[in-house]
């Protein structure tokens, strides 16, 4: 009987160490726990942060690119100012060059008519239309029209090529103005054209060359 009791406190002890330990892993199972979610809420904490970075960094980034893209702007509207400016004066050198070469032929008119006792000279023909260079050398390009002149009425564009007169390549503006130039007014001239890589002809009426007197 002694014996029976005397294991009775053994086995008491036992439990209590057995309930023990598994209080202990309860709590370091509950200690983990905790330390995953606190590790869990310093990550979200983390990417949080990440996100209102980049945020920051896209909104910063989005006002640059809205300052460069006003910033092109300007830079294309000073430019097509410029293409304006740069169209004007070659309108303005080439009217003046006009103006010269009509006072030179105008001297040269009163000249010869002094010369033959009065009687009028021709100046000869002309179609309305200032010119510059043509891409790469080839012709002559239209650069403005004589409001109503024989061209704008003709259908002649800015920006044409004109590539031959009467069939006659031409290279420079001397070439083409004698070719107009001895043409009778009212007769056809006869213009072959390149227009945005399409060729063609046109026939434009030439007119007595207009007086700057």
């Amino acid at each position: 009987m002694n014996r029976v009791e005397s294991h009775a406190p053994s086995a008491s002890r036992w439990w209590l160490g057995l309930l023990g330990l598994a209080l202990l892993g309860c709590a370091a199972a509950a200690a983990v726990g905790w330390m995953r979610a606190a590790q869990s809420r310093h990550d979200l904490r983390l990417r949080d942060q990440e996100v209102a970075r980049l945020q920051e960094a896209a909104r910063k980034t989005e006002r640059q690119l809205q300052q460069l893209q006003v910033g092109q702007d300007e830079l294309e509207r000073y430019r097509k100012q410029a293409e304006e400016v740069h169209r004007l004066r070659g309108q303005y050198q080439e009217w003046q060059r006009l103006k010269e070469e009509h006072a030179a032929l105008k001297a040269e008119n009163d000249r010869l008519r002094i010369a033959l006792g009065g009687a009028p000279v021709a100046r000869g023909s002309w179609i309305g239309i200032s010119l510059t260079p043509g891409p790469g050398g080839a012709g002559v390009a239209v650069l403005t029209l004589a409001p109503g002149g024989p061209a704008a009425n003709s259908g002649l564009q800015a920006g044409d090529v004109i590539l031959a007169v009467d069939a006659t390549p031409v290279t420079t503006f001397q070439q083409l103005k004698e070719l107009i130039r001895a043409k009778p007014p009212g007769q056809a001239v006869v213009l072959d054209l390149s227009r945005q890589g399409t060729r063609f002809q046109l026939s434009v009426p030439a007119a007595p060359m207009p007086s700057f007197d």
